[in-house]
């Protein structure tokens, strides 16, 4: 996997290669990730209950590369959150569960076309995409926090016993 990161800071570099590597080695082979380039701008948005947002750069049907753009206020367990919920839209297109047709500009999920009238919010929730994303993102979060707590705790033991 290719990360290229920008507007971030030294701290949310970090997090974001930690985190976009963990995240997305659950959803792609190790021979898929090699192929897969991810383009990161973090970045201010208008509306601040947006966090992320992720879109495909090179092809509509199973990309290979990504655009993501993220709230650039956001740090530590925000910024995971949002990382692992956009990692989980990487991972809908790498795979065709959602896709884009260029000529009606329509997005459709596991083949089937969703309508995309909508000014609202809490409507755009709602799209079969989102509500997976949701879901998926707190159990991963949750895994992500334990197995790196884990292996920190773990490692910080082996120091005390050398």
């Amino acid at each position: 996997m290719t990360l290229h990161i920008s507007g971030a800071t030294k701290e949310q570099l970090k997090t974001i290669r930690t985190t976009m590597s963990w995240t997305l080695k659950h959803f792609i082979s190790e021979v898929g990730l090699n192929r897969i380039i991810i383009n990161i701008q973090l970045c201010e948005f208008s509306n601040p209950k947006n966090h992320g947002y992720c879109t495909w750069a090179d092809r509509h049907i199973k990309p290979r590369e990504f655009l993501m753009e993220v709230q650039k206020a956001l740090n530590g367990n925000a910024l995971i959150h949002a990382l692992i919920h956009e990692c989980i839209h990487i991972n809908q297109f790498y795979k065709g569960h959602l896709s884009q047709d260029l000529r009606t500009n329509e997005f459709r999920w596991k083949g089937k076309v969703v309508p995309q009238i909508t000014d609202s919010y809490d409507e755009y929730l709602n799209f079969p995409w989102e509500r997976e994303a949701y879901r998926l993102q707190k159990k991963l979060y949750k895994k992500f926090v334990h197995e790196l707590y884990n292996h920190k705790k773990r490692a910080d033991i082996k120091k005390l016993h050398k």
